[in-house]
């Protein structure tokens, strides 16, 4: 199932990543595109300890965009 996460701050970065984890296909929004090219190359934007590692092992599950059009395709939940 694809998600998406509106919004990369601290709350929104994490939910992305526990989903990611739990399994499921995740696509994050931010308006922010240079938080957004950050979190692409797999740099955290914010201080949480293990959020690097967890960004590059769930990698394949974590979508990043600055594209707000982007987060309606094939998305079934919404979380803002």
């Amino acid at each position: 199932m694809k998600v998406s996460i509106i919004a990369l701050g601290y709350v929104g970065l994490t939910n992305a990543i526990v989903l990611a984890e739990r399994g499921f296909d995740v696509l994050a929004y931010d308006k922010d595109p240079e938080k957004v090219a950050q979190l692409q190359k797999g740099e955290p934007t914010i201080d949480e300890p293990g959020l690097k590692e967890a960004l590059y092992k769930y990698r394949k599950r974590l979508h990043f965009t600055s594209v707000e059009t982007d987060i309606y395709n094939g998305v079934s939940i919404f979380f803002v």
